[in-house]
């Protein structure tokens, strides 16, 4: 029995195995042939701005609730991407049962809003993803700057990058979450300073920060929260989160 990945242009869908489909137009009648081990609802795995007039509620919850019904007979067990932004307010440690913690958006409202409803749901498995990227990210973010550098070998500008972040690479969270069951938090357990992590993984490929990144507002950036999972991946060091970069970047 096979998984189905709905959300093929996701940035996790690279990395899951299984039968990929679109979430622009999700083919039930031909999903709804078989019935499927897993199904992985990726289409709104990271969605924190909206392109043309959709909307965060439309998407984030209305969308997944939808697709959870249709399906629910013709599957073992779905996995919804929540995020481990809901716990952002915090500072230090956090663990799946820590009150949440956020500044609300949109976005974040509307995660929360389908993890509360989905939760408690036996067959859903619920993963809080913390924050990842890759190559496949769209543009537009913080590490989309990065894949220009070094693809494009020109100098970016960029706010200040001294802060800490809890992150993976996209694989790392796709790889965790296809051997994990039940609702978790998928994430390394530590935090990196991202200055330092963009220039390890620059020198890696024979190019230096101080060449090609220009830092901006500084002096006035105010830092955000240093928050990780309490429980540290121990098959998973600042080491390895540099070479996953790397790897698909040479």
């Amino acid at each position: 029995m096979s998984d189905l990945i709905i959300g093929s242009g996701s940035q996790l869908a690279y990395y899951l195995v299984g039968t990929h489909v679109s979430s622009r137009e999700i083919p039930y009648k031909a999903i709804t042939r078989r019935k499927w081990n897993r199904i992985y609802l990726c289409f709104a795995e990271q969605r924190t701005f909206i392109d043309n007039d959709d909307s965060f509620m439309k998407i984030n919850y209305d969308l997944t609730k939808e697709v959870i019904d249709k399906l629910d007979n013709y599957c073992n067990e779905f996995v919804f991407y929540s995020t481990a932004l809901l716990w952002s307010g915090n500072k230090g440690s956090y663990d799946i049962s820590t009150p949440y913690s956020y500044q609300e958006t949109d976005y974040l409202v509307s995660k929360q809003k389908i993890t509360d409803y989905l939760k408690n749901i036996d067959k859903v498995s619920v993963h809080y993803p913390c924050n990842f990227n890759s190559k496949n990210r769209k543009g537009g973010f913080l590490f989309a700057s990065l894949y220009d550098i070094i693809s494009k070998r020109k100098k970016v500008e960029v706010r200040c990058l001294d802060f800490e972040k809890e992150i993976a690479h996209a694989k790392y969270i796709a790889t965790k979450s296809m051997n994990t069951h039940g609702n978790c938090i998928l994430a390394p357990g530590f935090s990196v300073n991202v200055r330092t992590l963009f220039s390890n993984i620059l020198s890696a490929v024979d190019m230096s920060l101080e060449d090609y990144v220009k830092e901006t507002e500084c002096d006035d950036f105010v830092k955000p929260n240093n928050y990780y999972h309490r429980v540290k991946d121990v098959a998973y060091d600042n080491h390895d989160l540099v070479a996953s970069f790397v790897e698909e970047l040479k």
